[in-house]
């Protein structure tokens, strides 16, 4: 469900982008940082709930055992993969939003 209201904002703020390039050109700047952590925030948040609801966790009940500790750092660096990528996915689009106003 976030992903899909993250998906659909995101198209929503390219669409507002496009067709209004200088919307915030002479508004105050914390306006504008607003604006960009707007752009920044909605595709992190679209790729890091669809990525936790298509690799879902292990069960989260603690397994005692030798194995125990690797499984705890496998789950700990397959939500750091996802973290990454989530913000890689972001600046791409921040980037393109940057590029498509000529600046």
């Amino acid at each position: 469900m976030v992903s899909i209201v993250g998906m659909l904002s995101t198209v929503f703020i390219w669409i507002v982008h496009l067709r209004h390039p200088l919307l915030l050109e002479g508004a105050p700047e914390f306006l504008r940082t607003f604006a960009v952590l707007l752009v920044f925030a909605t595709p992190f948040l679209t790729v890091l709930s669809a990525a936790y609801s298509l690799f879902p966790d292990g069960p989260s009940e603690k397994a005692p055992g030798p194995m125990s500790s690797y499984l705890q750092g496998e789950r700990e660096r397959k939500r750091w993969k996802i973290m990454v990528v989530a913000g890689m996915l972001s600046a791409i689009n921040l980037f393109g939003m940057a590029i498509a106003n000529g600046t």
